[in-house]
């Protein structure tokens, strides 16, 4: 019987985790479907495709310094769309 109880507890709160994640990461999409192109394609790059910056930059036609910030700047408006901060 107390194995069912916490098979049950450990079921609900797996449930509960997996409904908080689902809403940070539709967070996530709402925040980046909101940057500009240039921050989407650098975060998309960076981050998805896992590129270094001098894989991409030159297609961007942007240095890679420029690119560091296009990336240091969007990561900002994430945090803020997804946490409020």
């Amino acid at each position: 019987m107390e194995n069912t109880k916490v098979s049950v507890s450990k079921k609900e709160m797996l449930k509960s985790r997996i409904k908080h994640m689902e809403t940070k990461m539709k967070q996530i999409d709402r925040a980046l479907e909101i940057l500009p192109d240039i921050e989407q394609k650098v975060i998309d790059n960076f981050y998805i495709k896992d590129k270094c910056y001098f894989q991409f930059c030159s297609e961007l036609s942007v240095s890679e310094r420029t690119c560091q910030r296009i990336k240091r700047r969007a990561l900002n408006k994430i945090i803020i769309s997804v946490y409020g901060i």
